[in-house]
């Protein structure tokens, strides 16, 4: 996991199974938080009818920038 900043290794918990942030997600630019966004709602009832693994709520959210620095 070389290259992964401290935010995404240690609170959206990457790889981590459950204890991976639901919100966190990959682009073409890296990394990126949808939890301000309206893709939450889908993730939250994914979460809610238990077809996703990652599961956990990590933070209040970040930007693109934030997680890819």
């Amino acid at each position: 996991m070389n290259g992964i900043n401290d935010h995404v290794r240690n609170t959206c918990k990457i790889g981590q199974k459950s204890a991976c942030c639901r919100y966190l997600v990959i682009t073409p630019h890296g990394f990126d938080c949808v939890k301000n966004m309206e893709m939450r709602a889908y993730i939250d009832s994914r979460v809610a009818m238990e077809t996703m693994v990652a599961r956990a709520d990590g933070c209040e959210g970040k930007t693109e920038k934030d997680l890819n620095s």
